[in-house]
């Protein structure tokens, strides 16, 4: 038995060398020496600049990797002069043997506090197109070794997500949005798990939910499968919220502007009311059809009109009770079956 223990303890040192190694590169490898690197790459393959405020540094704890702070991005000559994005602070988990060969394999990125400012202007163009040359790489100049990256998991922690549309004048808020990606990859299904606030006007909706969901490198396509997702509106006119539980399928193209959206099972629920249907979204994302069908058992009028406030709630006349501008985009159609109405 003396191979055995001889194996494990030579396993043992090879394992403390390999760790010892690789806490001594990282605490003589200087990022920094990167910046420059990583900001022409982006600017070439997004037509962006890069902003990366603070330094970034090597750390041992608590993740073996590395940590930067204050990055923006800015807008496209046309829209406003605040950045595009900004992230508060980023962290990033490397493998420890890639290290050792000057290579850069990050297990997991951290985004916290992200701010996105999505701008749509009144030809319909967003600031989400990204120009420049898509096969920029960093290659190795005055001595210093080419990058070679490559990115696991991603995590976004407390972003906010501010949507204008400058042809309505309104503005759409989600925060905040939390995101998970575990091993996300190009043409490869992950597991999402999301959660977010989205506000617009005075109606609050909170969405959580989790999916697969897969983007093609080919035509820049997101494809979602398994989506299961809960969702809960408020609003000052409504006496409680309405709860909404759904799974399905379905895929958007931001290039395009197309979607499709298939919901199989769909609940609606709110002032002891349940809905059950089915919906099917397709077409521009701007205007998409609708075709579903909806039943329920039994309908208490009652009940619902004691769930719209009247009181103080809408002095405006002008104003309605309930924001229903993204409903009025839809081109609907569909049938609802009620067994049964109560009324007194």
């Amino acid at each position: 038995m003396k191979w055995v223990v001889r194996g494990a303890i030579a396993l043992v040192l090879v394992i403390v060398l390999a760790v010892g190694g690789a806490f001594a590169a990282l605490a003589t490898f200087d990022p920094n020496n990167y910046k420059d690197k990583i900001t022409t790459v982006v600017k070439d393959s997004t037509g962006r600049d890069l902003v990366i405020g603070g330094d970034i540094k090597a750390t041992l704890f608590p993740i073996l990797g590395f940590e930067v702070s204050d990055i923006s991005m800015g807008n496209p000559s046309g829209y406003a002069s605040n950045d595009f994005l900004r992230v508060s602070a980023a962290q990033a988990g490397v493998k420890i043997m890639p290290l050792l060969q000057r290579r850069i394999e990050l297990t997991k990125v951290v985004l916290d506090e992200p701010s996105i400012n999505v701008i749509k202007n009144t030809d319909g163009s967003t600031n989400l197109t990204f120009g420049g040359n898509k096969d920029a790489k960093v290659s190795a100049t005055g001595g210093t070794p080419a990058m070679d990256l490559s990115i696991g998991a991603v995590e976004i922690n407390n972003a906010k997500v501010t949507y204008t549309d400058r042809a309505t004048g309104k503005t759409t808020i989600i925060d905040p949005l939390n995101l998970t990606l575990p091993g996300y990859a190009p043409d490869t299904a992950t597991d999402v798990d999301i959660d977010m606030v989205l506000k617009s006007g005075e109606t609050t909706t909170k969405i959580d939910g989790t999916a697969k969901a897969e983007t093609s490198s080919g035509d820049g396509a997101l494809y979602l499968s398994n989506v299961k997702a809960n969702i809960a509106t408020t609003a000052p006119a409504l006496a409680e919220e309405v709860k909404v539980k759904l799974s399905g399928s379905g895929h958007m193209n931001p290039k395009t502007q197309d979607i499709k959206l298939n919901i199989p099972d769909m609940t609606v629920s709110w002032q002891d009311t349940d809905v059950k249907g089915k919906a099917t979204i397709s077409g521009k994302m701007s205007a998409p059809n609708t075709q579903f069908s909806a039943m329920a058992s039994s309908v208490n009028i009652d009940n619902i009109l004691s769930g719209i406030k009247k009181d103080g709630t809408n002095k405006n006349p002008e104003k309605p009770l309930l924001q229903v501008d993204f409903l009025r985009t839809l081109n609907m159609d569909g049938e609802i079956n009620i067994q049964k109405i109560v009324l007194t």
